[in-house]
């Protein structure tokens, strides 16, 4: 198996920005959906509209949530492949010499 620390250190550079875009998407969609509903008051899709938009406010939430621990967790995952490969080269080094 071949992993690139490189990748996963860009991968975890990536995930605060990308979880900031996520969450200011759903910081623009909330007035909207309000708006939108404010404006079929009296009608049932208006409380439709309102559940739907916070059912989908709280499943975005989440995956910003999730993206937001990406990044310790391909840092974390690019230290341990850093020591396999130091442990793995002393190894192979010390069968070299014996």
């Amino acid at each position: 198996m071949q992993v690139q620390r490189q990748a996963l250190e860009r991968a975890a550079g990536a995930a605060p920005d990308l979880e900031a875009t996520i969450r200011a998407g759903l910081r623009a969609i909330g007035p909207e959906s309000r708006e939108a509903a404010a404006g079929l008051k009296g009608w049932a899709t208006a409380g439709a509209l309102d559940k739907v938009a916070h059912g989908w406010h709280i499943k975005i939430n989440s995956i910003a949530d999730h993206v937001a621990d990406f990044e310790p967790k391909l840092r974390e995952t690019a230290r341990h492949v850093e020591r396999a490969e130091q442990d793995t080269t002393q190894l192979i080094q010390r069968l070299r010499a014996w």
